[in-house]
Order: structure tokens, then C-alpha cells, then sequence
């Protein structure tokens, strides 16, 4: 049984992080910069890392279609 709601709640939390660095993407980098696309890079893929542990991922086209209605 998958969890709905946090599946729903960590696909936000990854499109969140992804708008941030598209809007940073055009910034000039520094130390500090970096040290924070860094992290949201890296929260990121474990957000989607997470969200494949959670799915039943035995239909993947069942899958696709539900998180492409959510967004």
C-alpha cells in the first residue's frame, strides 16, 4: 500500500527544489552559492530516491500517469 498523501508531499518538496536551482542556474556562483544548490541538488534526488521506495513501481505507466495528474 502506498502512501498517498507523503508521496504527494515529497514529489512537492523535489518540483520546490527544482524551480530554486532553474532560478539559480542564471546567478553567479560563489563558495556559499554553491555549498546551497549543493544541498538542494542532493535533496532532490533523494526526495525521488524516496518516492521510487514508496511506489509500486510493477506497473510504472500506472505510476507515470499519477504523479504527471498530481503535478
Amino acid at each position: 500500500m502506498v502512501d498517498e498523501a507523503r508521496v504527494a508531499r515529497l514529489l512537492r518538496s523535489v518540483t520546490d527544489d527544482l524551480a530554486v536551482l532553474r532560478a539559480e542556474s542564471a546567478a553567479d556562483p560563489d563558495r556559499l552559492w554553491l555549498s546551497g544548490v549543493t544541498y538542494l541538488f542532493v535533496t532532490a534526488i533523494e526526495g525521488c530516491v524516496d518516492v521510487a521506495r514508496l511506489a509500486d513501481l510493477s506497473d510504472l505507466d500506472a505510476f507515470a500517469a499519477a504523479v504527471a495528474a498530481r503535478l
